[in-house]
């Protein structure tokens, strides 16, 4: 039977019980929850999807579309969300649409269906979402280095021909890095596949699939992005802050991730202290919910935030308290940069009127350039030092 379409049970009426469950309300009452926990889970699972669906839509949409009328604010914000790699982002919100809807799914039916919808939303669904993860990285230091070396490289007589080589080597081979990590994923996919589907196959001949196992290898990969992929990043990019959010998404990632863990493992070893807890709570709250929770808030950061920035750019009220709290937040800052630097108290902003006063104060022009190397947009300022 599947929980999100049987008929929910009357266990207040004596005569269906006595005929159904021989005067056992409690066991009534056990089916109760998981009917009306199946529905609820189905429910829930349709609604994530959609939304998922439709803020990758927007995000797309804000990203790609260059409507006439677009304002000068949004043209920025635009081109933020491009920098940001728009086939990245798609990628981790696949692989959020697959996990957490084969876990929020994986109540509504019946144990053997269940089974299969945990092993494979983790196998597919929160690696896809971790390589998405990685690829970000990967891009945001490729692009950073790349800049930095194309400012570095725009005077030959500080470079040797070696350095110099080298990055025209890396020039070349741009569009090849930047694709390189999507070929990796397909293979490392395809050997998932190749290991994953016999096993699957041999529990399945034998009806021997256990939900703790899908949900023991999310706790093994979960582990593993926090302990060694999450450190391992955050060094690996310890040098390369860039001015569009990818680093610090990175890092509230990171931070956000850890107490999530820490209520999957707990709640899953609660959940197999003994079996009526177990059973109970495997169709009303499953551990993997605690998953479900930290993609979508890395979805809501990562998807829903820009999105939200970028439609409500323009308004008052939203750009007031952007305001404040950014003025919260970066006060201490700027007060220290201007200490630090009295002779050139400018802070530089990717804007023409940055460039004006870069052009007219030669000396700064280098704090210009720092700025468009973390834009990975460098290339525009050479060539204005270069040709006005």
């Amino acid at each position: 039977m599947f929980y999100c379409t049987e008929p929910i049970p009357d266990c207040s009426n004596p005569q269906f019980l006595s005929a159904n469950y021989n005067a056992s309300a409690a066991k009534c009452m056990f089916d109760y929850h998981q009917i009306v926990g199946g529905r609820i889970y189905l429910s829930v699972g349709i609604l994530n999807a959609f939304c998922i669906f439709l803020t990758t839509l927007l995000f797309v949409y804000c990203a790609k579309h260059t409507p006439k009328d677009l304002s000068l604010k949004k043209a920025c914000l635009r081109h933020k969300l491009q920098q940001r790699s728009v086939l990245a982002t798609i990628m981790g919100a696949i692989g959020h649409l697959i996990f957490s809807t084969t876990i929020l799914f994986a109540e509504a039916f019946n144990y053997t269906i269940g089974c299969q919808l945990v092993l494979w939303g983790v196998l597919i669904g929160f690696y896809t979402w971790m390589f998405a993860f990685c690829i970000r990285a990967f891009r945001l230091r490729f692009l950073f280095e790349l800049n930095q070396m194309r400012v570095k490289c725009a005077k030959r007589d500080k470079v040797d021909k070696t350095e110099y080589q080298y990055y025209m080597n890396r020039q070349r081979n741009r569009g090849f890095m930047l694709a390189l990590p999507y070929v990796i994923y397909s293979g490392t996919l395809c050997i998932i596949f190749i290991v994953a589907i016999p096993s699957d196959m041999v529990a399945i001949t034998k009806d021997d699939c256990r939900i703790q196992w899908g949900i023991g290898l999310l706790i093994g990969f979960f582990a593993i992005f926090i302990c060694i992929l999450s450190p391992f990043l955050l060094w690996y990019l310890r040098h390369t802050a860039d001015t569009h959010g990818i680093r610090t998404e990175i890092w509230v990632h990171a931070i956000i991730a850890i107490p999530f863990f820490i209520l999957l493992v707990v709640w899953f070893g609660f959940d197999r202290a003994s079996r009526p807890i177990e059973l109970y709570a495997s169709k009303t709250y499953s551990p993997g919910d605690w998953a479900v929770y930290f993609t979508v808030v890395a979805h809501f950061i990562s998807v829903v935030l820009p999105v939200m920035q970028f439609f409500l750019a323009d308004n008052k009220y939203w750009n007031k308290t952007v305001h404040q709290v950014r003025h919260l937040f970066r006060h201490r800052e700027k007060r220290q940069t201007c200490l630090e630097d009295q002779g050139s108290p400018f802070i530089p902003e990717l804007s023409i009127a940055s460039l004006e006063h870069a052009m007219a104060h030669p000396e700064i022009l280098h704090q210009l350039q720092d700025l468009a190397i973390r834009d990975f947009s460098s290339e525009n300022v050479l060539f204005y030092e270069t040709y006005l």
